[in-house]
């Protein structure tokens, strides 16, 4: 076997295995942005709904200007959750566009088209890249958002509870609370017979 022969099975199994080691990469690179997709969307999701359960049961009265926190803080979540949506739906077009382009290689290859014609261009893959730079920031600065809320009328609120069981004692207290009258008279009870008579 000469050297040029050497060379080429050299190269051969190199490439093999450089395509081998890039399908295993590409592989989990898909898998871990799905995930990555998910966890975002079930967490700016899931901070939404949090957020609404703590206004209805903890902090049904917010502080004046924490209206404005927690409005914010929505719509940073909002925008995360419809970026996620469309970063997946750009997946989707990047994947179609990949094999156009490798079509078109193909055919460059091969003769049927000019090669310089090939436009090997993937506009998809920088809407992908902002949409996951835009919902990844959006649910940090919403969840931040949704904590500063909470922190802000936490106390507020407790504060409220405190003095709403202070001002039930003291009517209690004075006098000034009056139970409701019944007018149900309660039922007579059954008469007893007389025994002796019984015995007779």
């Amino acid at each position: 076997m000469s050297d040029e022969d050497t060379d080429y099975e050299y190269k051969k199994t190199l490439y093999e295995a450089y395509v081998d080691q890039r399908k295993e990469a590409d592989r989990f690179a898909l898998e871990i942005g799905g995930r990555y997709d998910r966890t975002v969307s079930l967490v700016a999701g899931g901070a939404l709904v949090v957020s609404l359960t703590f206004i209805e049961n903890i902090a049904p009265s917010p502080v004046d200007y924490s209206g404005f926190i927690i409005l914010a803080s929505w719509i940073l979540l909002s925008l995360a959750i419809l970026a996620s949506l469309r970063a997946i739906y750009s997946s989707q077009n990047a994947i179609q566009r990949k094999m156009e382009i490798l079509d078109d290689e193909y055919l460059a290859v091969t003769g049927k088209i000019d090669p310089t014609a090939v436009d090997t261009s993937n506009k998809h893959l920088r809407t992908i890249t902002i949409c996951g730079i835009v919902s990844l920031w959006g649910t940090i600065f919403g969840i931040l958002l949704l904590v500063l809320f909470a922190f802000v009328n936490i106390p507020n609120n407790v504060m409220n509870s405190e003095e709403n069981d202070e001002k039930y004692e003291s009517c209690a207290n004075d006098g000034s609370y009056k139970p409701v009258k019944s007018y149900i008279a309660p039922p007579k009870p059954p008469k007893q017979k007389d025994k002796s008579k019984s015995n007779e």
